[in-house]
């Protein structure tokens, strides 16, 4: 499908995490605009407490990937690795409770530009933090948040129903399927388990 004719709903339904990439660059302007596009993301009174750093430099790139805590589908791949990061930081001097919520807006915001180019995206929540701040200088008062991993894909994940989990898994061609609860099962009407619930 044309990413140009692609609507909201279709982008945002189509959107998968991507665990192998293409060892292609992305355009450097690119990953400026997607943290551009990061700035007009909802923030709690306006604070705005979140920077960014860019990394591209492919030694950098290498770096940060040693330092992930990766699940057990890209843990076995290490050569179709991200080609690009970005860093996503709280300023906790400017807001240290609840900027964590500013950031994730942030970075859904990241991944949809991201996904609107054909840029596949991870996002990452678990690395060794005090690691990442000293390869990168980060002072005390900045806390990384989050980690963006990005690269051209190599796959295309398949979101499906949830039956009795949620737990992705992986067929005999390798590729990767993603559960998503039903509507029916997370949505009620007028109330907690209303009698008008959508079946």
């Amino acid at each position: 499908m044309s990413r140009k004719k692609m609507n909201m709903d279709e982008l945002l339904r189509s959107r998968r995490t991507i665990r192998r990439f293409q060892q292609k660059p992305i355009p450097e302007k690119w990953l400026f605009e997607f943290v551009d596009v990061a700035r007009y993301a909802p923030s709690d009174m306006n604070i705005q407490p979140c920077e960014y750093i860019i990394i591209n430099n492919q030694e950098k790139v290498k770096a940060i990937t040693q330092l992930i805590a990766w699940d057990q589908f890209t843990e076995c791949d290490r050569t179709h690795g991200p080609t690009a990061y970005i860093v996503v930081l709280i300023d906790f001097f400017k807001k240290r409770k609840g900027g964590e919520l500013d950031a994730a807006s942030a970075v859904q915001y990241i991944l949809l530009s991201a996904h609107a180019r054909g840029v596949g995206t991870h996002w990452i929540t678990r690395f060794q933090q005090k690691k990442i701040k000293k390869l990168f200088r980060i002072p005390h008062h900045i806390h990384v948040n989050s980690l963006v991993a990005l690269g051209w894909p190599m796959e295309n994940p398949v979101v499906e129903e949830a039956q009795s989990t949620t737990h992705l898994w992986k067929d005999e061609k390798g590729i990767i399927h993603v559960p998503k609860r039903r509507l029916a099962d997370i949505c009620y009407l007028n109330g907690y388990l209303h009698s008008d619930r959508h079946r």
